[in-house]
């Protein structure tokens, strides 16, 4: 999951149609692989927090919106994994209650 959504954010930022978006997608990146590092080490998402990743979801799903009619597929797909991964980190902290 973390390989897909770092590979569709990563083309994204090479994406000329996402040109004016390119920090809010490189500071989306480096928190991803933040994560993805950590939970390689750990097995774990608690680390990632929930804060964090609204605000990382929230900002997906903006552009999404904005790029769906020209050529979204690559923002739509970081949308749904990192809709993903925060469906991973609910059930972790559901599995840990």
């Amino acid at each position: 999951m973390f390989q897909r959504l770092i590979s569709a954010l990563a083309t994204s930022l090479n994406y000329s149609s996402y040109k004016e978006d390119y920090e809010n997608i490189s500071n989306i990146l480096k928190d991803v692989c933040k994560w993805f590092i950590n939970y390689q080490k750990t097995k774990s998402l608690s680390f990632v927090k929930e804060e964090d990743l609204k605000k990382n979801i929230d900002i997906l799903y903006d552009l999404d919106g904005k790029y769906l009619s020209v050529d979204g597929i690559f923002i739509e797909e970081s949308y749904e994994w990192i809709l993903q991964l925060n469906i991973l980190k609910n059930k972790e902290i559901k599995k840990g209650s």
